[in-house]
């Protein structure tokens, strides 16, 4: 597939994490991107790497929509409708990407029509340094070429899979909020650092540390798998046993898979009431 332009739909986070990440890792993508959204502070995040005359208000957004080969959203799933009115229409062949979480391929056909092709990819914030996890999801008739090029571009901000619709809602919740999951074990780290003497830009170092070298050991040593690595670390009756076994009468483990089926279920529900009839 051959792509001249590439039209961003929205701000937000995750549109920010995506233009830093093209600044780092595809420079070159930058030069045939245009981007529409309402807030001038995204503008002017995009200004940094991206010519004026390629940012627009929502009032340009039809123009993008004619402009563009591929057009990219990133817009909240309640701006989704309000999008579709404002690029007007959009002549095939179009290729939509959707990073709207909770709005399924249905749901977007019926908004933009079945002549259009239609992939989902979901993308974590950590596009924004190259280290992303982006899961995609093909609609019925896109082309292999096309499939190829989403997977690509996002290959490019980290590692990008592609998964069956119905993998990515928990998708979301596990990897798509991940990050926030991974800062908050960061934070009490950083607690138990300054509860222990350290004060708050040592703790935090102690803690970012302490997490490079448990990924690098992953790394070095793939056959193993996690618990073999924990039994590694802790031996009958010591320290680090002391510590697991209290965790585990405060029942961790289970805690946390509670709260991400709590997660997958909040998402179900925020689909039925935005009238997605997948669900």
């Amino acid at each position: 597939m051959k792509v001249s332009s590439i039209g961003i739909f929205g701000g937000g986070r995750i549109a920010q994490a995506l233009a830093d990440g093209l600044a780092r890792m595809a420079p070159d993508e930058l030069e045939r991107v245009y981007v529409s959204a309402r807030s001038p502070v995204t503008l002017s995040h995009w200004e940094k790497w991206v010519d004026r005359s390629r940012l627009f208000s929502p009032a340009g957004n039809a123009v993008l929509a004619r402009r563009c080969d591929v057009l990219l959203l990133s817009v909240k799933p309640k701006d989704l409708p309000q999008l579709r009115a404002e690029m007007g229409e959009i002549v095939p062949p179009k290729l939509i990407v959707s990073l709207v979480a909770g709005r399924s391929l249905r749901f977007l056909e019926e908004l933009f029509g079945c002549d259009v092709s239609l992939v989902r990819a979901l993308p974590n914030v950590a596009v924004a340094v190259g280290k992303g996890l982006t899961a995609c999801a093909a609609g019925p008739g896109v082309e292999p070429s096309s499939l190829e090029w989403v997977l690509g571009f996002f290959g490019r901000l980290g590692r990008a899979i592609l998964l069956e619709e119905r993998l990515l809602d928990p998708f979301t919740v596990l990897a798509g909020c991940g990050p926030a999951y991974g800062f908050l074990f960061l934070s009490l780290l950083t607690e138990a650092g300054m509860a222990l003497g350290w004060d708050d830009s040592e703790s935090r170092a102690f803690a970012v540390s302490l997490l490079d070298g448990v990924v690098g050991l992953s790394e070095a040593y793939p056959s193993l798998g996690w618990e073999e690595f924990v039994q590694w670390v802790r031996s009958p009756e010591g320290v680090t046993d002391t510590v697991c076994r209290q965790l585990e009468r405060g029942r961790w483990r289970e805690s946390f898979l509670e709260a991400i089926q709590k997660g997958v279920e909040k998402l179900v529900q925020m689909q039925k009431e935005a009238g997605d009839r997948r669900v």
